[in-house]
């Protein structure tokens, strides 16, 4: 739910609608997963083959690119998916209302991260320095 909050401020920011989401990580391992961020997202969920290396596989071919190893027409098609899940419209109406009561939870409980961010630390000059 906090992905679906977050996403028309993305949108806004970049001035791009998104379409299809890809997902990369060893959480999107898991198929259920997966369609659970497509059902709350609203979007479609394209799940990067191997999704536990695609971090790695990425900063590898960007490091590879900037070392002029690689063209950015070589960066093409590098990443790969292994399935798309696509949003249940039967649920939309169940995660749009839990989206509304998410964001209400986080703006009641506000004040109550707002007063813990106000106790003082005993450990905040070993965290500071």
């Amino acid at each position: 739910h906090n992905l679906a909050w977050l996403l028309p401020h993305v949108e806004q920011f970049t001035g791009n609608q998104m379409g299809a989401i890809g997902a990369v990580g060893g959480g999107v391992r898991s198929e259920g997963w997966c369609q659970i961020l497509a059902n709350v997202l609203g979007r479609p969920i394209q799940r990067a083959a191997d999704p536990q290396l695609a971090v790695a596989r990425g900063a590898a071919l960007l490091a590879a690119h900037h070392g002029g190893l690689l063209d950015r027409s070589d960066l093409e098609g590098a990443g790969t998916t292994d399935r798309a899940f696509e949003p249940d419209p039967t649920l939309a109406n169940f995660y749009i209302e839990r989206q509304a009561v998410f964001e209400a939870a986080f703006e009641a409980l506000a004040p109550i991260h707002h007063a813990l961010r106000a106790i003082e630390s005993p450990q905040a000059d070993a965290v500071t320095g």
